[in-house]
């Protein structure tokens, strides 16, 4: 049996992993992480059946679920990442919309469309009977995860931190607003008040 698929899968893989982790600074998503080792658990189910057994349909299906782990996993990286981007935008829009459009306006438009592809495309890879390696590979892969890689590091790293700035100024000048209207109805009652 060979395992020239489960090289190329493995490298894949490897290769968008440590892409993930050397732009974000973070671990890939525990999806991600879980398939391989599901992926190398089936491995070792196949290792001990050369050993004891020499089964060759146990073997053969062990190798088709390691296939399938790791498939899954590179699936799982881009799938975790969209949500993650689609998690932040939504935070953001629910709980500082105002300041995410002063601080993003167009770029917002322009991620909030890149996310709406991608969710597209892979909703597309799932209903329609073609390759999802093909459609992951061929467009999800090669066009649109290092754009998604490079948003959600601008979010987090970037944007955050101005969104929080400028939510902490507006929250001072409308505190300062309300003050200036509290105190300038008191004097007015006190005027009022006292005849003046």
């Amino acid at each position: 049996m060979s395992f020239t698929r489960l090289n190329e899968l493995h490298n894949k893989l490897s290769l968008r992993i440590k892409q993930y982790e050397s732009t974000l600074n973070v671990p890939p998503p525990p999806e991600v992480l879980n398939e391989i080792r599901y992926s190398y658990r089936a491995l070792m189910e196949i290792r001990e059946l050369e050993i004891s057994q020499g089964c060759v349909e146990q073997i053969a299906l062990g190798y088709r679920k390691a296939i399938h782990a790791l498939f899954c996993a590179y699936h799982d990286l881009i799938d975790g990442l969209a949500i993650d981007l689609a998690s932040i935008l939504e935070k953001f829009n629910d709980d500082y919309f105002e300041e995410f459009i002063i601080i993003c306006s167009d770029k917002r438009h322009e991620i909030m469309q890149l996310l709406n592809e991608v969710t597209d495309i892979m909703a597309t890879s799932r209903s329609e009977n073609t390759s999802r390696e093909i459609v992951y590979d061929d467009k999800l892969y090669s066009n649109y995860f290092d754009k998604v890689l490079e948003y959600r590091k601008y979010l987090v790293e970037q944007v955050t931190e101005d969104i929080v700035r400028l939510n902490i100024k507006n929250k001072r000048k409308k505190f300062i607003n309300y003050t200036m209207a509290g105190v300038g109805v008191f004097v007015s009652l006190v005027s009022v008040y006292i005849g003046v």
